[in-house]
C-alpha cells in the first residue's frame, strides 16, 4: 500500500526517522512528528533537516509521560489521514511506543518499526495483527547514506551547520609524487631528516595560507629544509630567497592553493585516500560545520554502517600536551555530538603523540594511529582494524 503521511516520535537518534523518510518509496505528503518537551529541540532540528525533502509538523506534547495525551493525539491524527498514513513507531520513549501501539491496533492503521543494526523495516499492514511475523520486511539501502546530500541531512538533523561538505577528489600527478615521497618512498634513514624538513615546511605554508596579502613566509634555512626543498625544486611550488643583508631569508609559494596543500592538506587528501583504497561502499567527504556558534573542520567524514566515521588529521607536532589535549577534546565533543557511542573517531598523526595524550584518547574510545610518516602498509592494517572494531 502507498502512504503518503509519515507520522513518527522525535528522539535523540534521528537516524529512526530520517532514514524511513529518505527510503520511501512514494512521494510523501508531510511527516507529522509529535515531540514531548524535553525533545523540543531535537524536533526543530530534524525539521529543519528535511526542509527541503518533505513538509513536517511538529505536534507538541504537554508532558514525556501522559499516555493518555499521546493516545488521544495519536487517535485525531490518524483519523483524519485514514487510508494514506503509516506510524513509525522506532523513535520516541518506550512509552510512547506501547500508546503508538495500542492505537495502531485498535484503529487498524498500519506501523512500522526500524532495526537501525540491521537496517531492515519491519512493516504491520495485516489485520487482526500476528506479531510472530510482519507482513513484509523491506531493506534500507545503503545507497542512500553515500550521498553528500544524506551527509548534509544526518548533520542537520544533530543541530549542525554545515559548510561547503565536499567529496574528496584524486591527487594531481605532481601531487601524488609529493605524498608518495614523503609516506611511501622516505627510508628510515632519512625519516628524521624529512620529518624536521616537513615541519619547517609546514609551518611557513601555514603562515601563508592563513594571511590574506603575501605569498612569503621568513625561515631559517637549515640542513634538513634544505634537503628537502632540494626534493621539491622540479615542482615549481614554493623557492628560497635570501638577501646578503638579511639574517634570515623567506620561502615563497607559487599561490594560496599550493601553501594550503603544503600546510596539511596534502596528509588529510592522502588519508582519504588510504580509505577509499580499502574498497568499502563509501564515498569520503570534508568540509566544515557549525553548532552553536562553535565552528570546527572535519577533514575526513563518512558514513559506514549507518554510523558517522570522522578521522582528525594531524601533521603538526602533537608531542606538545596543550596541543594533543585541545585535538583530543574536539574529537570528543564532536563524538558525543554526531551520534554519542554510535559515532566512530580515529586521530592519524603524522607524529608520535606523549603517552599521557594516548592514554586519554583511549579513556575517550577515540583511536590513535601515530607515527607512521613513510609506513603506509601500518596506517591501511590500523585502518582496517579501527572500521571493523
Amino acid at each position: 500500500m502507498d502512504y503518503s503521511v509519515h507520522v513518527c516520535f522525535a528522539t535523540g537518534q534521528p537516524d529512526a526517522n530520517l532514514l524511513p523518510i529518505l527510503n520511501s518509496k512514494n512521494k510523501l505528503e508531510k511527516v507529522i512528528m509529535l515531540t514531548t518537551p524535553s525533545k523540543t529541540r531535537e524536533a526543530e532540528w530534524l525539521k529543519n533537516a528535511l526542509c527541503n525533502e518533505v513538509p513536517v509538523e511538529i505536534v507538541p506534547l504537554h508532558g514525556d509521560l501522559d499516555i493518555n495525551e499521546i493516545n488521544e493525539v495519536l487517535v485525531d491524527l490518524l483519523s483524519e489521514y485514514e487510508g494514506r498514513v503509516i506510524v513509525n513507531i522506532t523513535g520516541g520513549t518506550k512509552l510512547m511506543a506501547v500508546g503508538a501501539f495500542s492505537v495502531c491496533a485498535s484503529l487498524n492503521v498500519p506501523f512500522f518499526y526500524s532495526d537501525l543494526q540491521s537496517f531492515k523495516q519491519y512493516y504491520f499492514e495485516e489485520f487482526p495483527l500476528k506479531l510472530d511475523r510482519p507482513h513484509s520486511v523491506e531493506t534500507i539501502g545503503p545507497e542512500i547514506m553515500e550521498t553528500r546530500r544524506y551527509l548534509n541531512i544526518f548533520l542537520k538533523a544533530r543541530g549542525f551547520q554545515p559548510s561547503d561538505i565536499q567529496e574528496w577528489g584524486n591527487f594531481s600527478d605532481q601531487e601524488k609524487k609529493y605524498a608518495d615521497f614523503i609516506m611511501h618512498k622516505c627510508t628510515a634513514e632519512r625519516k628524521q631528516q624529512l620529518m624536521s624538513g616537513v615541519k619547517s615546511l609546514n609551518k611557513a605554508a601555514a603562515e601563508v595560507f592563513n594571511e590574506k596579502s603575501t605569498l612569503q613566509a621568513p625561515v631559517e634555512l637549515t640542513d634538513e629544509l634544505n634537503w628537502f626543498l632540494d626534493e621539491l625544486t622540479e615542482y615549481g611550488w614554493v623557492k628560497y630567497e635570501k638577501k646578503s643583508s638579511e639574517l634570515k631569508g623567506r620561502l615563497k609559494f607559487a599561490n594560496k592553493e599550493i601553501a594550503g596543500f603544503l600546510a596539511g592538506r596534502w596528509f588529510e587528501q592522502y588519508c582519504a585516500k588510504l580509505v577509499k583504497d580499502l574498497g568499502l561502499p563509501i564515498r569520503v567527504f570534508h568540509g566544515e560545520v557549525d553548532k552553536e556558534g562553535v565552528r570546527n573542520e572535519l577533514d575526513v567524514i563518512f558514513l559506514l554502517n549507518g554510523k558517522i566515521h570522522l578521522i582528525e588529521v594531524k601533521t603538526a607536532n602533537l608531542k606538545n600536551e596543550q596541543k594533543a589535549q585541545d585535538v583530543l577534546y574536539k574529537l570528543d565533543s564532536l563524538r558525543k555530538n554526531l551520534g554519542g557511542y554510535s559515532a566512530k573517531v580515529c586521530l592519524i598523526s603524522l607524529e608520535k603523540i606523549s603517552p599521557a595524550a594516548k592514554a586519554r584518547a583511549s579513556e575517550g574510545n577515540i583511536v590513535c594511529i601515530q607515527g607512521i610518516a613513510g609506513a603506509e602498509d601500518e596506517i591501511k592494517r590500523q585502518l582496517k582494524n579501527w572500521l571493523n572494531e
